[in-house]
């Protein structure tokens, strides 16, 4: 029960995920906004090409759009370890 939760939620999503709509996470992070809970959520468009069962043909991850994917990818991880510590 969503109502119950009292732990900061992280939550990270790629958009081409096949498996899981991104949909999906956006619809938890709206939910745990709207009971005042603590969220942060990044979706990434990095790893489809990294995990076959997300490979896209018709997209091509370019440099530019590589390093804006990575940082987005250190930000969150960057926020993880803060509250770790």
């Amino acid at each position: 029960n969503i109502s119950m939760l009292k732990a900061d939620v992280l939550l990270m999503h790629d958009l081409h995920d096949r498996l899981v709509p991104a949909e999906e996470s956006r619809r938890f992070a709206e939910d745990v906004r709207q009971i005042g809970g603590e969220i942060y959520h990044t979706e990434f468009s990095l790893f489809q090409n990294a995990v076959r069962v997300h490979t896209d043909e018709t997209e091509q991850a370019g440099t530019l759009n590589f390093i804006k994917q990575a940082f987005k990818l250190y930000k969150h991880m960057y926020k993880i370890m803060s509250l770790s510590s």
